[in-house]
C-alpha cells in the first residue's frame, strides 16, 4: 500500500502545481500558452449534380395497381357495374314482334318462370309499362 500512497502523493501535487505555475507566469508578465493553431482550410466541396434516374425495368406498385384496377373494371364493365352482364333471349320466338296485348293475353296462362323471364326480358329491351306491370300473373 506504501505505493498507492506515494503515487496519490505525486498525483495531488501535479495537481495542485500546475494552476500555481500557470499564475506565476501570468504575474512574472510570461506570455500565455499559445493557442493551438487553426485547422487547415478544407477545399471547397463541389456540389454534386443530381443524376438523372434510370427507367426502372418493372412497373411500381402504384403502377402495378392501376393496371389491376383497369383490368378488373374491362372485365365487370367499369367502376358502376355491379358484375357480369347477363344478356336474356327472347321468351319464345316471335316475341319481339307480338304486340303489348297479345303478350298480356299469353301471360294469363304463364307459369311463374315464364313471368319471370319476361319482366328480365322487357327490363333488357323495350321496358313496356303494361308487361312490366304484370305480377304473379294477374295483368
Amino acid at each position: 500500500m506504501p505505493g498507492l500512497l506515494i503515487f496519490s502523493g505525486r498525483v495531488l501535487v501535479l495537481l495542485l502545481f500546475v494552476p500555481l505555475r500557470a499564475i506565476a507566469r501570468l504575474l512574472a508578465g510570461g506570455e500565455p500558452a499559445p493557442a493551438p493553431p487553426p485547422p487547415p482550410p478544407q477545399p471547397p466541396r463541389r456540389r454534386s449534380r443530381p443524376r438523372p434516374r434510370k427507367p426502372r425495368a418493372e412497373p411500381t406498385r402504384g403502377q402495378v395497381a392501376a393496371m389491376r384496377e383497369a383490368s378488373r373494371e374491362a372485365q365487370t364493365g367499369g367502376a358502376d357495374s355491379i358484375g357480369a352482364e347477363v344478356h336474356i333471349a327472347e321468351p319464345w320466338p316471335g316475341y319481339d314482334e307480338m304486340a303489348p296485348e297479345d303478350v298480356l293475353a299469353r301471360l294469363q296462362t304463364a307459369s311463374d318462370v315464364e313471368l319471370a323471364v319476361v319482366r328480365a326480358y322487357e327490363r333488357e329491351h323495350e321496358a313496356r309499362p303494361a308487361i312490366l306491370a304484370v305480377r304473379d300473373g294477374a295483368p
